[in-house]
């Protein structure tokens, strides 16, 4: 028997404390990368879901405009009575709600059913908090969309009138023709 095999017969082989803490930390690494990811990913989904809710409640309002000849002329949360927790409240404490006459008037053109905006909570506040979602102003003819963790408005096919940082995102106002 020569020295090598006395060598290698009596060496466990294995990985060392140093070769395992270095897996561990790159997994470390990979797992905190794909978190912060999927956060990301997370809160562009839910704006990309209400801004094309929003586009189609446009879609809605236009169908009005072009069979009655005016917009509705009650003003709005966009949704139906169920699409906002706390009571319908979209906005914040000025009881901004669904409105049960604008249902009425814009109903003939949803087919029964209504889009809906991603309602999670811009600001984290609770009650009384803006949503992400959709408001109609009457009279103003403007719809306005609220997004999380994003500075800009997207394109919905309207003359965007205002873009204004709210919480932790945006408030943009679209006026219709």
């Amino acid at each position: 028997m020569s020295v090598m095999d006395i060598i290698y017969k009596n060496k466990k082989s294995g990985f060392t404390i140093v070769e395992l803490l270095i897996v561990i930390v790159v997994i470390g690494i990979l797992a905190a990368i794909t978190i912060v990811a999927f956060n990301g990913i997370q809160s562009r989904s839910k704006n990309i879901k209400s801004t094309n809710a929003v586009k189609d409640w446009v879609k809605i309002i236009k169908l009005h405009h072009a069979e009655v000849g005016s917009y509705p002329t009650v003003s709005s949360c966009l949704g139906s009575t169920t699409t906002y927790p706390d009571n319908q409240q979209c906005w914040d404490s000025t009881g901004w709600r669904v409105q049960s006459g604008f249902i009425t008037q814009i109903s003939p053109y949803t087919n029964g059913t209504y889009p809906e905006p991603d309602t999670t909570d811009i600001q984290n506040g609770g009650v009384g908090s803006p949503k992400r979602g959709g408001l109609w102003i009457a009279g103003s003819n403007q719809v306005y969309l609220m997004l999380n963790n994003t500075t800009s408005c997207p394109s919905i096919g309207e003359n965007l009138t205002g873009q204004n940082p709210y919480g932790t995102g945006v408030r943009c106002a679209y006026t219709l023709p």
